[in-house]
């Protein structure tokens, strides 16, 4: 494990419940078409039915699926997996799922979380010694600059 790996469970927690929700979602979606079907209510588009509604619990699924994996690749410092944290917490907010977009939006742009995702220590004490800000190439140093005439 990264020792200066910052707590991430303020995202971790409220990914996995939405991929549970998820799961929950699709199941009672496939078992409501199931219902539908069975009922004898549809009359000839009962099969047209079951299609649409078992389509849409494989999707339920294969968003749970997603949204686990990303979960799981957060630690790995996986600048993807944090990208999708981020669209998830966006995508929650506005919703019903409110109560898991903004924890998870406040646990990607923790100063901390933010800085070991985005590249690097959050301040000056974390460098180690020696360490000298690189500064931006001047003209000279440019080899794919021509000189003017």
């Amino acid at each position: 494990m990264d020792q200066n790996r910052p707590s991430l469970s303020l995202i971790e927690i409220p990914m996995y419940l939405g991929a549970v929700l998820y799961v929950l979602v699709g199941i009672g979606m496939f078992v409501f078409g199931l219902f539908l079907v069975n009922s004898g209510e549809v009359g000839d588009g009962a099969q047209f039915l079951l299609i649409i509604f078992a389509m849409s619990a494989v999707f339920c699924f294969v968003l749970a699926g997603f949204f686990a994996y990303a979960t799981t690749q957060l630690k790995h410092r996986k600048k993807w997996a944090w990208i999708t944290a981020v669209v998830v917490g966006a995508m929650y907010t506005p919703s019903a799922f409110i109560f898991l977009g903004v924890p998870i939006l406040i646990g990607c742009f923790n100063s901390d979380v933010n800085a070991w995702f985005n590249g690097g220590p959050q301040n000056n004490s974390q460098r180690p010694a020696g360490y000298q800000q690189p500064q931006p190439p001047t003209k000279s140093d440019n080899p794919y600059q021509q000189p003017r005439q």
